[in-house]
């Protein structure tokens, strides 16, 4: 159920945590994307008992953005139905400082330019929050509770518009010396690739995110390399990932080209990374994971090519098992894991 105009008109008003509070205690995830905001109440164990989201329509207003994100989350506390909120966890796709709660400068949210947002949930509903990077935070809920679940280490990464990435090490989320470990997008699979938007050429994000994939099949198209399917209702320059999932289930070989190409590039990275993380698992999620059956046979041809004995027989790869719930359930997580030492 969507948060209602007259919900999102209260949320300046009475502050949820002033209720009486019903045994038990819960926790408030959320991701928080350049256009849309998800949040949940989630069980201290991470389990989802309520989830919506909303679209942003004023990311790059800083009262508008506020205002919608203030709004779920108010909402949040309601559908927490009197229990105790924790804390509240939020995985935001930006370069941010999360020891300080601060978000920087994100390309698709400059409403958030500079903003404190630990600070100000902390101040708006009276209880502890902190900020993670979002693919931070979906990596850590695979591997509490997905596909990562029972391993020491795992490498994570996520296809979407850009591939982000999470690493784990004995039991541990990797954020490195300056927070921002694991940008495994920007690892350079070709020095002579594609301009990358952090600046870089031929990284991994310009061969294997969902943008990258239907990029190169309309190129393949206005080569005479891949021929378009029969049934493309739709000018090529408009066709997506989506699109091309679409229409390699239904047997078009140019589109499976594209995706084994996909998996090629992946296998080419995650080689690399067994070789100097060697992880118990890979985890490959995200939007574009759903079309793993046709990137996958590649991958793993490509990566036991470049993985050395006895990471290239030994490492599991699979896909993720918690969906678009993966982000909410890892911010979650973390707060709960940073709240400890505050006790």
């Amino acid at each position: 159920m969507k948060a209602s105009k007259k919900a999102m008109g209260k949320a300046g008003g009475k502050k949820p945590h002033a209720r009486r509070t019903k045994p038990g205690a819960v926790l408030i995830g959320a991701d928080l994307g350049g256009t849309n905001f998800k949040c949940g109440v989630l069980g201290m164990s991470g389990e989802v008992l309520w989830r919506d989201s909303i679209p942003l329509l004023e990311p790059n207003d800083p009262r508008g953005i506020w205002s919608e994100i203030r709004s779920l989350i108010a909402e949040a506390f309601r559908r927490a139905e009197g229990r105790r909120v924790a804390a509240i966890g939020v995985g935001a796709a930006a370069p941010l400082d999360w020891k300080e709660g601060r978000i920087f400068s994100p390309p698709n949210m400059r409403g958030l330019k500079d903003a404190r947002l630990a600070g100000m949930l902390e101040r708006e509903f009276g209880t502890a929050a902190f900020i993670e990077n979002d693919a931070n935070a979906a990596a850590y809920g695979e591997f509490r509770l997905g596909a990562g679940r029972g391993t020491q280490s795992m490498v994570a990464l996520t296809l979407g518009t850009g591939v982000g990435g999470g690493i784990i090490i004995d039991g541990r989320l990797h954020r490195g010396s300056n927070g921002v470990a694991a940008e495994l997008g920007h690892t350079i699979v070709d020095p002579t690739g594609p301009p990358c938007g952090c600046g870089s050429r031929g990284c991994l994000e310009t061969y294997a995110s969902a943008t990258a994939t239907a990029r190169r099949w309309r190129e393949g198209v206005s080569s005479g390399r891949i021929r378009p399917p029969a049934s493309l209702a739709k000018q090529p320059g408009e066709v997506t990932a989506k699109d091309l999932f679409e229409f390699a289930e239904l047997g078009d070989g140019g589109s499976a080209l594209i995706f084994a190409e996909t998996g090629a590039w992946l296998g080419e990275a995650a080689g690399s990374f067994a070789n100097v993380l060697d992880p118990d698992i890979f985890v490959f999620c995200g939007g574009m994971a759903a079309a793993s059956k046709h990137f996958m046979p590649a991958l793993l041809e490509r990566f036991r090519g470049r993985a050395v004995s006895p990471a290239r027989e030994k490492a599991e790869i699979a896909t993720g098992r918690l969906g678009s719930d993966s982000g909410i359930i890892g911010a979650a997580l973390l707060a709960a894991e940073r709240l400890r030492p505050r006790r």
